[in-house]
């Protein structure tokens, strides 16, 4: 029996350089002209300079047991549970990467008539659309100067984001088949919760877009809530003022691993050792991870859509691993250069075999 404690500081920026979502209608005293909903270091209605509250309920019992069924060490049943905290995750990084106003951020779409309107799109991007060319930001003595759009996208931390962790057990029975020989049978679990998954908090709004359709056009940025557009759903021409994909860093994912074990082990004896293991398992989540292949939500107002297989799930996995000392020496025990060259040879293997992992399918329409 035990128990661990643990505390995660939240990250933040030595030179205050963060922004943060604290919901529309939020409005910065230390940048006024930053967009509603948008928050910095040192404003009213912020938990710190991390611009995330602390978490600190992390604790972490544990507990395992062992029974020796017959009192002779032959047949021994296992099992143990844990509550396990996982490190403070590399996709809380991408929060300190120059946002506005501290750093220029460009995203911009063209349609025909701008392809049209200048002989070089790759060259100037922005004239084309009316937009002042950021670049470079802080040599230009930007810094604290919000553009048009104000914040075209960024990468922000839910306020209330808490540190992911697995709540894993197993149960098991093993036994010795010989002096040299065990066999184990176990059922491990794995449930992830609180896992870290990236969203837009800022999409598309489907009423919005219907009724841009109804009109007979469509404009995605401008069918965003905090977007800023003027006449979203009548102007064809209007265009993003306040703010784009606002992606925002949760803590809501959830995971579920459920497997059967079966192990034979071999402990070296005759110059042979060896271990095959078989696994039947299923393992399930709503996304695999922050650059995994099913990163993002397909709809973000309902992730329970996206509950399905892991993009990692094998659902049969057999590996085999050998170890055999080649008895070459033995025959040459009268002649020492010889039997020293030939002896403590060994011929290694390890062998994997799986089922193939899940795939997604995308359409365009």
């Amino acid at each position: 029996i035990g128990l661990r404690y643990e505390y995660n500081i939240p990250q933040s920026d030595v030179h205050n350089e963060i922004l943060g979502f604290f919901g529309p209608g939020a409005q910065s005293t230390v940048f006024p002209n930053a967009p509603l909903g948008i928050l910095y270091p040192g404003d009213p209605g912020t938990p710190n300079r991390a611009l995330v509250y602390p978490d600190r309920n992390n604790f972490a019992p544990r507990l395992g047991f062992a029974w020796d069924i017959f009192g002779n060490a032959k047949l021994v049943m296992r099992g143990g549970a844990g509550i396990f905290y996982d490190i403070q995750d590399g996709a809380l990084n991408v929060q300190f990467g120059g946002q506005p106003p501290f750093g220029g951020v460009s995203n911009v779409n063209f349609n025909s008539s701008n392809l049209a309107a200048t002989s070089n799109i790759v060259a100037d991007p922005f004239s084309a659309l009316g937009f002042i060319n950021p670049f470079p930001f802080a040599s230009q003595g930007r810094t604290g100067e919000f553009l048009t759009p104000k914040i075209p996208f960024s990468f922000v931390t839910d306020p209330y984001f808490r540190t992911p962790y697995s709540e894993n057990f197993n149960f098991g029975f093993q036994h010795q088949l010989d002096r040299s020989t065990a066999i184990e049978l176990a059922y491990v679990g794995s449930l992830g919760r609180k896992l870290i998954s990236v969203t837009d908090v800022n999409p598309p709004q489907p009423a919005v877009e219907a009724a841009q359709l109804a009109n007979g056009f469509l404009n995605e940025d401008c069918a965003r809530a905090l977007a800023g557009c003027v006449n979203p759903t009548t102007d064809l021409d209007t265009s993003l003022l306040d703010i784009g994909s606002l992606l925002t860093i949760q803590s809501v994912g959830h995971s579920a691993s459920h497997e059967m074990q079966l192990t034979v082990d071999r402990r070296y004896r005759n110059g042979l050792s060896f271990r095959a293991a078989y696994t039947l398992s299923k393992t399930t989540d709503l996304t695999s991870g922050f650059h995994a292949r099913s990163s993002g939500y397909t709809d973000p107002f309902d992730p329970r859509l996206d509950h399905a297989l892991a993009d990692f799930d094998a659902t049969h996995r057999f590996v085999f691993s050998g170890s055999w000392e080649l008895p070459v020496g033995e025959r040459f025990k009268r002649q020492f250069m010889v039997r020293k060259a030939a002896e403590g040879w060994q011929a290694n293997v390890i062998t994997t075999f799986q089922t193939g992992q899940p795939f997604t399918i995308y359409s365009n329409n």
